[in-house]
């Protein structure tokens, strides 16, 4: 063959997988000795990683910044709910986006109306709907602390979801109810 290399270097170079990877030689079975047929697992050389084989990322919009060399402002939160210690993680949140879409969101995340939502940034008291995430530089991976209202109960209606307990929560309901009853 030319280049002095026989079929055989040529098929083994060929099943190498990328990033020198242990991988059974496919050989495996054939009488024992060094080389190409002993069954061993043999280091391969590292090789430059490449994009992932299989993932497509056509239409993804923090694809298209980076190939066109644009920094992406759509970033992910961390939010901690102070009442129960819970943690949730709000995606697609954007430095232009307002107090009062972040609430939304979490609304739909935490299952606590935005309403009684009382979200606080590094210490700065209260974030107004109206003011854009930017405007308190809230940073990428940020943690938001989220505090409810402490309006007709919800507080200890949101404490008893979270732990689970039905008893407490249609405790808290009735309660809800009576006091509305009574207003009347």
């Amino acid at each position: 063959m030319p280049g002095g290399r026989d079929r055989a270097a040529v098929a083994a170079e060929a099943a190498k997988p990328p990033g020198g990877a242990l991988r059974p030689d496919p050989a495996a079975g054939r009488p024992a000795g060094r080389g190409a047929g002993s069954g061993v697992p043999r280091p391969l050389p590292a090789q430059p990683r490449a994009r992932a084989r299989g993932r497509s990322r056509v239409g993804d919009p923090q694809a298209v910044s980076l190939a066109l060399g644009l920094t992406s402002d759509v970033f992910a939160l961390r939010v901690l709910l102070e009442d129960s210690g819970e943690m949730f993680r709000v995606t697609g949140c954007r430095s232009e986006m307002t107090v009062r879409e972040l609430k939304e969101e979490l609304d739909l995340i935490a299952g606590i109306p935005f309403n009684l939502q009382r979200l606080q940034y590094l210490d700065q008291g209260i974030l107004m709907d109206n003011a854009t995430l930017k405007f308190h530089d809230v940073v990428p991976g940020g943690i938001i602390s989220l505090r409810i209202w402490h309006y007709d109960g919800w507080t200890e209606l949101v404490l008893a979801a979270v732990e689970g307990d039905s008893s407490k929560v249609f405790s808290c309901f009735f309660k809800w109810i009576l006091y509305f009853m009574n207003q009347l």
